[in-house]
């Protein structure tokens, strides 16, 4: 009978360590279930800023094209302007020699006119292809902060999931494997984007 309850005992003890063993591997899969939930949550927002990124980007690529090309279309139309001027201005002030010295005068001052005209009309011109520009500018500098904000949350999600990937790392090698591999892709997908605004800003 001894022998009988020291072996029931046993076999007590031994269902007992078997259920602390379950209960510890169904909370071991539940935390790595967890980590991977967040995990693939990282990789999806980044993967969204990266695309609203270059969205941004490719904007301000295109809007700083259409600037490039208003300015170069501005400064023909200037240059054949300012010819047909020159060519209006010498067959006038020439026909006006030839009639007489106050006919000349005459032309002489309208012709003064046109080039007032013609040069409030160029000023007018910078003017707005400086706004422009600076348009374009202040719009690369809210780029700038958005990716810095953006950068800087995700290096805090990051830290979160690193200090809960610490607490599980001696139970599950692979959790701190995938972690680790994770990591390293945002740090690398960051710093990508980071060299690309300094290009964009150069």
């Amino acid at each position: 009978a001894a022998v009988e309850a020291e072996r029931h005992r046993a076999a007590e003890a031994e269902r007992e360590r078997a259920a602390r063993g379950l209960d510890m591997v169904r909370e071991h899969g539940a935390a790595q279930a967890a980590a991977e939930e967040q995990l693939a949550t990282l990789k999806a927002e980044l993967e969204l800023t990266r695309s609203e990124l270059l969205a941004a980007q490719t904007a301000i690529k295109e809007q700083q094209e259409a600037v490039e090309a208003a300015k170069q279309r501005t400064t023909r139309e200037l240059a054949a302007r300012e010819e047909q001027h020159q060519a209006a201005l010498a067959w006038a002030v020439e026909s006006e020699r030839q009639r007489s010295a106050r006919g000349l005068e005459m032309a002489t001052a309208a012709a003064e006119e046109r080039q007032a005209v013609l040069e409030a009309e160029k000023q007018r011109t910078t003017r707005e292809l400086a706004a422009a520009a600076t348009a374009a500018e202040e719009q690369k500098g809210q780029l700038a902060w958005a990716l810095e904000a953006e950068r800087q949350r995700a290096a805090c999600e990051l830290e979160m999931t690193r200090a809960a990937a610490e607490e599980l790392r001696e139970k599950q090698e692979v959790i701190e494997s995938e972690r680790s591999r994770t990591a390293s892709q945002l740090a690398a997908a960051v710093a990508e984007h980071q060299a690309a605004l300094e290009a964009e800003r150069e």
